[in-house]
Protein backbone atom coordinates (compact mmCIF):
# COMPACT_ATOMS: atom_id res chain seq x y z
CA UNK A 1 0.00 0.00 0.00
CA UNK A 2 2.84 2.39 0.91
CA UNK A 3 4.57 1.77 -2.43
CA UNK A 4 1.31 2.33 -4.27
CA UNK A 5 0.76 5.60 -2.40
CA UNK A 6 4.30 6.81 -3.17
CA UNK A 7 3.84 5.88 -6.81
CA UNK A 8 0.55 7.74 -6.95
CA UNK A 9 2.13 10.88 -5.44
CA UNK A 10 5.02 10.69 -7.88
CA UNK A 11 2.56 10.48 -10.75
CA UNK A 12 0.75 13.55 -9.45
CA UNK A 13 4.03 15.47 -9.28
CA UNK A 14 4.90 14.51 -12.85
CA UNK A 15 1.46 15.60 -14.05
CA UNK A 16 1.70 18.88 -12.13
CA UNK A 17 5.13 19.66 -13.52
CA UNK A 18 4.69 18.60 -17.11
CA UNK A 19 0.98 19.23 -17.77
CA UNK A 20 0.35 21.73 -20.56
CA UNK A 21 0.34 25.30 -19.21
CA UNK A 22 -2.91 27.22 -18.90
CA UNK A 23 -3.20 30.69 -20.38
CA UNK A 24 -6.41 31.58 -18.55
CA UNK A 25 -4.70 34.22 -16.40
CA UNK A 26 -2.05 35.31 -18.91
CA UNK A 27 -4.15 37.19 -21.46
CA UNK A 28 -1.41 38.30 -23.85
CA UNK A 29 2.34 37.81 -24.19
CA UNK A 30 5.01 39.10 -26.57
CA UNK A 31 8.65 38.09 -26.23
CA UNK A 32 9.75 39.29 -29.70
CA UNK A 33 10.94 35.87 -30.78
CA UNK A 34 11.83 36.94 -34.31
CA UNK A 35 15.02 36.81 -36.41
CA UNK A 36 17.56 39.46 -35.51
CA UNK A 37 17.17 42.62 -37.58
CA UNK A 38 13.53 42.03 -38.53
CA UNK A 39 11.50 45.21 -38.95
CA UNK A 40 8.53 45.09 -36.61
CA UNK A 41 6.01 45.63 -39.40
CA UNK A 42 7.28 42.49 -41.15
CA UNK A 43 7.17 39.96 -38.31
CA UNK A 44 3.72 38.60 -39.14
CA UNK A 45 1.06 37.54 -36.68
CA UNK A 46 2.61 34.39 -35.25
CA UNK A 47 4.54 36.05 -32.42
CA UNK A 48 3.44 35.61 -28.82
CA UNK A 49 -0.23 34.96 -28.11
CA UNK A 50 -3.39 36.84 -27.20
CA UNK A 51 -3.11 39.25 -30.15
CA UNK A 52 -5.31 40.04 -33.12
CA UNK A 53 -3.19 40.18 -36.25
CA UNK A 54 0.25 41.66 -36.75
CA UNK A 55 2.23 44.56 -35.35
CA UNK A 56 1.83 47.74 -37.36
CA UNK A 57 4.26 50.63 -37.66
CA UNK A 58 3.79 54.39 -37.91
CA UNK A 59 5.50 54.46 -41.32
CA UNK A 60 7.43 52.23 -43.71
CA UNK A 61 10.76 53.49 -42.43
CA UNK A 62 10.08 52.83 -38.77
CA UNK A 63 13.37 51.82 -37.15
CA UNK A 64 12.01 49.23 -34.77
CA UNK A 65 13.77 45.92 -34.97
CA UNK A 66 14.57 42.90 -32.85
CA UNK A 67 18.00 42.82 -31.26
CA UNK A 68 19.68 41.24 -28.23
CA UNK A 69 17.31 39.89 -25.60
CA UNK A 70 17.13 41.58 -22.22
CA UNK A 71 18.12 39.64 -19.12
CA UNK A 72 16.61 40.62 -15.76
CA UNK A 73 16.91 39.20 -12.22
CA UNK A 74 14.94 40.31 -9.17
CA UNK A 75 16.34 41.21 -5.73
CA UNK A 76 16.28 37.55 -4.63
CA UNK A 77 18.32 36.42 -7.62
CA UNK A 78 15.33 34.95 -9.43
CA UNK A 79 15.59 35.48 -13.20
CA UNK A 80 12.75 36.58 -15.43
CA UNK A 81 12.94 33.92 -18.15
CA UNK A 82 12.68 35.44 -21.60
CA UNK A 83 12.15 33.95 -25.02
CA UNK A 84 13.50 35.17 -28.30
CA UNK A 85 15.24 38.49 -28.67
CA UNK A 86 14.21 42.03 -27.73
CA UNK A 87 12.68 45.06 -29.43
CA UNK A 88 14.97 48.01 -30.14
CA UNK A 89 13.25 51.31 -30.88
CA UNK A 90 15.55 53.72 -32.69
CA UNK A 91 15.38 57.46 -33.19
CA UNK A 92 12.33 59.65 -32.79
CA UNK A 93 8.60 59.58 -33.53
CA UNK A 94 8.30 55.85 -33.97
CA UNK A 95 5.27 53.87 -32.85
CA UNK A 96 4.60 50.15 -33.05
CA UNK A 97 1.02 49.01 -32.36
CA UNK A 98 -0.83 45.75 -31.92
CA UNK A 99 -4.44 44.85 -31.15
CA UNK A 100 -5.53 42.40 -28.45
CA UNK A 101 -7.45 39.31 -29.47
CA UNK A 102 -9.88 39.98 -26.61
CA UNK A 103 -10.25 43.67 -25.65
CA UNK A 104 -10.12 44.47 -21.93
CA UNK A 105 -13.39 46.05 -20.81
CA UNK A 106 -14.76 44.22 -17.76
CA UNK A 107 -14.32 45.73 -14.27
CA UNK A 108 -11.50 44.05 -12.41
CA UNK A 109 -7.77 44.07 -11.72
CA UNK A 110 -5.31 43.59 -14.57
CA UNK A 111 -1.53 43.40 -14.43
CA UNK A 112 0.76 44.70 -17.18
CA UNK A 113 4.52 44.18 -17.17
CA UNK A 114 7.43 44.83 -19.50
CA UNK A 115 11.17 45.38 -19.50
CA UNK A 116 12.50 48.79 -20.53
CA UNK A 117 16.01 50.10 -21.07
CA UNK A 118 16.92 53.41 -22.73
CA UNK A 119 20.07 53.35 -24.81
CA UNK A 120 20.61 57.01 -25.59
CA UNK A 121 20.13 60.54 -24.23
CA UNK A 122 17.31 61.02 -21.75
CA UNK A 123 18.57 64.17 -20.08
CA UNK A 124 16.39 66.20 -17.74
CA UNK A 125 14.71 69.10 -19.53
CA UNK A 126 14.53 67.31 -22.85
CA UNK A 127 11.24 65.74 -23.83
CA UNK A 128 12.79 62.52 -25.03
CA UNK A 129 10.55 59.57 -24.35
CA UNK A 130 10.37 55.79 -24.45
CA UNK A 131 7.06 54.42 -23.24
CA UNK A 132 4.35 51.77 -23.43
CA UNK A 133 0.71 52.72 -24.00
CA UNK A 134 -2.72 51.15 -23.62
CA UNK A 135 -5.12 52.32 -26.30
CA UNK A 136 -8.68 51.94 -27.56
CA UNK A 137 -8.94 52.55 -31.28
CA UNK A 138 -6.49 55.40 -31.89
CA UNK A 139 -7.04 56.95 -28.45
CA UNK A 140 -4.31 56.46 -25.84
CA UNK A 141 -5.81 55.52 -22.48
CA UNK A 142 -2.75 55.09 -20.28
CA UNK A 143 1.01 55.55 -20.60
CA UNK A 144 3.82 53.90 -18.64
CA UNK A 145 7.54 54.62 -18.87
CA UNK A 146 9.55 57.76 -19.61
CA UNK A 147 7.03 60.03 -21.34
CA UNK A 148 7.89 63.67 -20.56
CA UNK A 149 10.71 66.05 -19.69
CA UNK A 150 10.55 64.66 -16.16
CA UNK A 151 13.56 62.30 -15.95
CA UNK A 152 11.69 59.68 -13.91
CA UNK A 153 9.57 56.75 -14.99
CA UNK A 154 5.90 57.26 -14.33
CA UNK A 155 2.27 56.75 -15.30
CA UNK A 156 -0.16 58.97 -17.18
CA UNK A 157 -3.92 58.70 -17.54
CA UNK A 158 -5.60 61.53 -19.40
CA UNK A 159 -4.06 64.70 -17.97
CA UNK A 160 -3.18 63.05 -14.63
CA UNK A 161 0.43 62.00 -14.07
CA UNK A 162 2.44 60.43 -11.26
CA UNK A 163 6.16 59.76 -11.20
CA UNK A 164 8.32 57.22 -9.43
CA UNK A 165 11.64 57.99 -7.81
CA UNK A 166 13.47 55.95 -10.47
CA UNK A 167 14.99 57.94 -13.31
CA UNK A 168 15.65 56.89 -16.88
CA UNK A 169 19.06 58.50 -17.19
CA UNK A 170 22.56 57.11 -17.17
CA UNK A 171 24.03 56.09 -13.83
CA UNK A 172 27.46 57.11 -12.59
CA UNK A 173 29.01 54.30 -14.60
CA UNK A 174 27.51 55.69 -17.82
CA UNK A 175 24.98 52.86 -18.12
CA UNK A 176 21.23 53.06 -18.62
CA UNK A 177 19.88 50.51 -16.10
CA UNK A 178 17.42 47.86 -17.21
CA UNK A 179 14.08 48.22 -15.41
CA UNK A 180 11.08 45.96 -14.90
CA UNK A 181 7.84 47.94 -14.86
CA UNK A 182 4.77 46.23 -13.41
CA UNK A 183 1.41 48.00 -13.41
CA UNK A 184 -1.70 47.13 -11.42
CA UNK A 185 -4.57 48.47 -13.53
CA UNK A 186 -7.95 48.37 -11.82
CA UNK A 187 -11.10 49.14 -13.80
CA UNK A 188 -13.95 50.01 -11.48
CA UNK A 189 -17.63 50.48 -12.21
CA UNK A 190 -18.11 54.25 -11.93
CA UNK A 191 -16.61 57.57 -12.97
CA UNK A 192 -14.22 57.91 -10.04
CA UNK A 193 -13.12 54.50 -8.80
CA UNK A 194 -10.38 53.47 -11.24
CA UNK A 195 -6.81 53.12 -9.94
CA UNK A 196 -3.36 52.57 -11.42
CA UNK A 197 -0.34 51.51 -9.35
CA UNK A 198 3.15 51.37 -10.83
CA UNK A 199 5.87 49.18 -9.32
CA UNK A 200 9.51 49.50 -10.32
CA UNK A 201 11.52 46.26 -10.16
CA UNK A 202 9.30 44.24 -7.81
CA UNK A 203 10.06 40.62 -6.94
CA UNK A 204 8.57 37.59 -8.69
CA UNK A 205 6.41 34.64 -7.78
CA UNK A 206 2.83 33.94 -6.67
CA UNK A 207 3.51 34.88 -3.05
CA UNK A 208 5.45 38.08 -3.71
CA UNK A 209 2.75 40.42 -5.06
CA UNK A 210 3.73 43.86 -3.78
CA UNK A 211 1.54 45.70 -1.31
CA UNK A 212 -0.34 48.66 -2.77
CA UNK A 213 1.30 51.02 -0.30
CA UNK A 214 4.67 50.04 -1.75
CA UNK A 215 3.80 51.32 -5.24
CA UNK A 216 6.33 53.74 -6.73
CA UNK A 217 3.60 55.85 -8.37
CA UNK A 218 -0.19 55.89 -7.96
CA UNK A 219 -3.19 57.45 -9.67
CA UNK A 220 -6.63 57.15 -8.03
CA UNK A 221 -10.13 58.46 -8.63
CA UNK A 222 -9.94 57.70 -12.37
CA UNK A 223 -12.96 57.47 -14.64
CA UNK A 224 -13.37 53.72 -15.12
CA UNK A 225 -15.48 54.33 -18.21
CA UNK A 226 -12.30 55.51 -19.94
CA UNK A 227 -10.09 52.63 -18.81
CA UNK A 228 -10.99 49.78 -21.22
CA UNK A 229 -8.39 49.12 -23.93
CA UNK A 230 -8.12 47.00 -27.06
CA UNK A 231 -4.46 47.34 -28.00
CA UNK A 232 -1.00 48.59 -27.12
CA UNK A 233 1.56 51.01 -28.50
CA UNK A 234 5.33 51.23 -28.09
CA UNK A 235 6.45 54.79 -28.72
CA UNK A 236 9.57 56.92 -28.72
CA UNK A 237 9.80 60.67 -29.31
CA UNK A 238 12.42 63.36 -28.94
CA UNK A 239 12.31 67.13 -28.63
CA UNK A 240 14.83 69.76 -27.61
CA UNK A 241 13.13 73.11 -27.32
CA UNK A 242 10.74 73.47 -30.26
CA UNK A 243 12.66 71.15 -32.57
CA UNK A 244 12.44 67.40 -33.01
CA UNK A 245 15.71 65.65 -32.30
CA UNK A 246 16.39 62.41 -34.16
CA UNK A 247 19.23 61.11 -31.99
CA UNK A 248 17.36 60.86 -28.69
CA UNK A 249 14.67 58.52 -27.48
CA UNK A 250 16.24 55.16 -28.22
CA UNK A 251 15.88 52.01 -26.20
CA UNK A 252 14.62 48.48 -25.66
CA UNK A 253 11.19 47.12 -24.77
CA UNK A 254 10.80 43.40 -24.13
CA UNK A 255 8.77 40.67 -22.41
CA UNK A 256 5.30 42.24 -22.54
CA UNK A 257 2.70 40.49 -20.39
CA UNK A 258 -0.95 41.34 -19.74
CA UNK A 259 -2.59 39.14 -17.10
CA UNK A 260 -5.25 38.91 -14.43
CA UNK A 261 -2.81 37.84 -11.71
CA UNK A 262 0.50 39.27 -10.54
CA UNK A 263 2.21 35.90 -10.87
CA UNK A 264 1.31 35.54 -14.54
CA UNK A 265 2.47 39.07 -15.24
CA UNK A 266 5.91 38.41 -13.77
CA UNK A 267 6.71 34.74 -14.47
CA UNK A 268 6.26 32.65 -17.62
CA UNK A 269 3.25 30.37 -17.87
CA UNK A 270 5.47 27.30 -18.29
CA UNK A 271 5.42 24.60 -15.57
CA UNK A 272 8.87 23.27 -16.45
CA UNK A 273 10.36 26.76 -16.11
CA UNK A 274 8.35 27.52 -12.98
CA UNK A 275 9.82 24.41 -11.37
CA UNK A 276 13.27 25.91 -11.86
CA UNK A 277 12.23 29.38 -10.72
CA UNK A 278 10.17 28.44 -7.66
Amino acid sequence: MYRQFVGFCAALIVVAVFAPPTKADLLAYEGFDYPNGTLLRLVGDEGGFGWEGTWTASNDKIAIRTAAALSYTDAFGVPLPAEGLGLHVERTYRTGSRLLLNPISEPGVYWISFLIQPTYIFYEGQSSTLHFELRVGTTVRATFGKFSSNPNYGIKFGSATAYSGVDAEENDAGVFPLQLIVVRYEIGSSTDDGTVHLFMNPNFGPDNAPALEDADAVLTGLNSNNMPFDGVNITTTGWVGANPKTDIGRGYIDEIRIATTYADATVPNDPATMLLVW
